[in-house]
């Protein structure tokens, strides 16, 4: 997966598609400094937070820095912006952070900021870039930040188990796997299903499909009968049937 991304993104640079922007709401008394601590030990243990992709004679790899010491957690003070202005003042920051863009090879492909709002009131922003990250990771972020953070904070030692496997030891396996008889098997079985003969047809849309991916659009719903969704499931090849009923039109482009 990280093959393809990264050769995606430099077939469209400068995108914001693979932006994987979270906001974390933290309420009530927060010690600074044991946060920090927490986060970069947090950086420490994680490589994927530390690796950068970059080209070599072979091909791309990953390579993974020692970060720890400076791991980039800003701190920004809103507490003395008036109430009414305050939460504006964050939406719009937070707004301009999303569309940052990650270059590839230079790491870490994250960007964090701590908002303080208030003393009992913050606002975590932590954003990645998918080729490092993915929606499960952010388990890891919720379930080590906090026992790191509780440890710190009472002056204890962390006892999180030391990592018993990396991304970096999957991707090695990987690519071992990519050179045995399952893939091939695999591959030979998909070629049935997308054999010559088989007709494909792509859903109407409102627009014509252009050359290359645009990520313009917006999300649309409506609401259709049991029977249409039980005849897509039947579907073969062909034409979609059309819903029997919308709340509002499809807008695909």
């Amino acid at each position: 997966m990280q093959e393809r991304i990264r050769f995606v993104e430099e077939m469209h640079p400068g995108r914001v598609a693979y932006n994987s922007p979270s906001g974390h709401r933290l309420r009530g008394p927060l010690d600074l400094a044991a946060f920090r601590r927490a986060f970069a030990e947090m950086v420490r243990r994680q490589p994927s937070l530390r690796t950068s992709i970059q080209a070599s004679e072979g091909g791309y790899v990953q390579r993974v820095h020692d970060l720890e010491a400076d791991a980039p957690l800003e701190l920004v003070d809103l507490s003395a912006e008036a109430p009414a202005h305050r939460e504006k003042r964050l939406h719009d920051m937070l707004s301009a952070m999303v569309g940052q863009t990650f270059e590839l090879g230079r790491a870490p492909l994250f960007t964090a900021t701590l908002f303080k709002l208030a003393d009992d009131d913050h606002v975590l922003f932590f954003m990645t870039h998918h080729i490092v990250w993915d929606g499960w990771s952010f388990d890891v972020l919720y379930a080590e930040i906090s026992a790191l953070y509780e440890a710190y904070r009472l002056g204890q030692q962390p006892t999180l188990a030391p990592l018993a496997v990396t991304y970096g030891d999957f991707a090695q396996w990987h690519q071992e796997w990519l050179k045995g008889p399952e893939l091939r098997e695999q591959v030979e079985q998909w070629k049935k299903h997308f054999r010559p003969d088989c007709r494909v047809s792509a859903p109407e849309g409102d627009y014509p499909r252009t050359a290359a991916i645009e990520h313009v659009g917006a999300p649309r719903a409506w609401t259709s009968a049991k029977r249409t969704w039980r005849s897509c499931a039947r579907w073969p090849s062909g034409p979609a049937p059309r819903p029997a009923s919308s709340s509002s039109p499809s807008t695909a482009r």
